[in-house]
């Protein structure tokens, strides 16, 4: 262990020991300077003094143990700045509180160093021990949090004069950087300020005419999860316009949430559906003046959004999902339509089912099935279909579960 710590006290050229540099560093860690290390203002870094013998291999570890105090002080300086700056809008304000729930865990690790600083200098801790803090042994463990804090001062620097839309862009930037540590750390900041955006969002949504239940689940989506409300509903739009509204966000949401489809809605590109947008966008502002606009050109204009996303609905029903092999499966074998195929298979369940239904399993059941679909027109089916004729045997226990 002699390489890690080093024995100030026994040189008797050199003035200061390494628990004094340790308690001093632990106090910069914090941004409170010390009597022997102190910012130096030609270089915005702390520094050890001049006039103080240190080597100059100690001076260079300070020197880079500093960096964390220098990194904390200016997260905690952009905070103290705009505590309570309401001008910075919900968007600032989450960015400030992600920033100070970062500043938490490193809190956190401050009162352990301080902790193991005192048992130290209690002599609970013996020096040169193997659980005794060193200069060389801070700089591990401080690693990590080096890594955060160099990250939240870079986002800090980019977010600058920022705010709403604008600062969640500058965050965002981050999220192509390579380092897995950095990337998932702006995925976290990111989701904790874009929070306050979507709950103005969703605020926002309870003046629209389209009523959203976030309670509902995926699998209800498309019955329950959206509604119109008739009281929200503007004089220009008719009840059958706005059910075809409706749809058109109900298509969308199913297309994504249910379908888990994120390829473009259109059939060049999004192109179709993205033109839609910007003219709703550019006519929005004419909506009071343009009684053009209000009439035929709104119409025309929910028509095209409408034909849009109920084709791409509907293609991926019927080719990504087969929903129409899977209806024709159901009728020939849930509602027993292949009749050589049921014939079959009743002929050959006939020995078990004559037996007490706590001998019934269902490995046993799954081939005397598998039998009957090679010697039956079932076997050319269309293997999805097939496999999720094997599956019915799932719902088949032993009458003791």
């Amino acid at each position: 262990m002699e390489d890690y710590y080093f024995h100030f006290t026994t040189i008797a050229s050199y003035e200061i020991s390494e628990a004094v540099l340790l308690r001093e560093i632990i106090y910069i860690f914090q941004g409170i300077e010390g009597t022997i290390i102190k910012l130096d203002p030609t270089t915005d870094a702390y520094r050890i003094s001049n006039n103080v013998g240190v080597p100059k291999s100690v001076r260079d570890l300070v020197n880079k143990l500093g960096e964390l105090g220098w990194l904390y002080r200016k997260v905690r300086k952009y905070l103290d700045a705009r505590s309570g700056d309401r001008a910075l809008g919900l968007v600032g304000q989450s960015f400030c509180a992600a920033l100070q729930q970062e500043l938490s865990e490193y809190y956190r690790l401050m009162a352990v160093l301080e902790g193991q600083q005192q048992l130290s200098d209690q002599g609970v801790v013996g020096e040169g021990a193997s659980g005794s803090l060193t200069l060389r042994r801070l700089v591990i463990w401080t690693y990590d949090p080096l890594l955060r804090l160099r990250t939240l001062a870079a986002l800090v620097d980019t977010c600058k004069g920022k705010k709403g839309g604008a600062l969640l862009s500058a965050i965002h930037t981050y999220m192509q950087h390579g380092d897995p540590f950095v990337r998932s750390l702006v995925k976290h900041m990111l989701n904790l300020v874009s929070k306050a955006m979507f709950a103005h969002i969703r605020k926002l949504l309870r003046f629209f005419f389209i009523e959203v239940d976030y309670t509902v689940r995926d699998e209800r989506l498309w019955f329950d999860k959206y509604s119109l409300r008739k009281q929200m509903l503007p004089s220009f739009i008719p009840i059958d316009m706005a059910t075809k509204i409706l749809n058109i966000g109900k298509s969308i949401n199913f297309i994504r949430h249910v379908c888990q489809d994120r390829s473009p809605i259109g059939t060049s590109g999004e192109q179709s559906l993205g033109r839609t947008k910007s003219e709703e966008n550019a006519a929005a502002a004419q909506l009071t003046a343009d009684e053009e606009f209000s009439g035929p050109a709104l119409q025309e204009m929910i028509d095209t959004a409408y034909s849009v996303t109920s084709k791409k609905l509907l293609e991926i029903l019927f080719t990504k999902y087969q929903f129409l092999d899977h209806l024709k499966a159901l009728r020939l074998y849930m509602l027993l339509g292949q009749g050589d195929f049921i014939r079959h298979l009743m002929d050959l369940l006939e020995p078990d089912l004559a037996k007490p239904a706590s001998t019934l399993y269902m490995h046993n059941l799954t081939g005397v099935m598998e039998t009957a679909i090679r010697a039956t027109n079932a076997q050319y089916e269309n293997p999805e279909m097939l496999k999720r004729l094997g599956r019915l045997n799932r719902g088949i226990y032993h009458p003791t579960d």
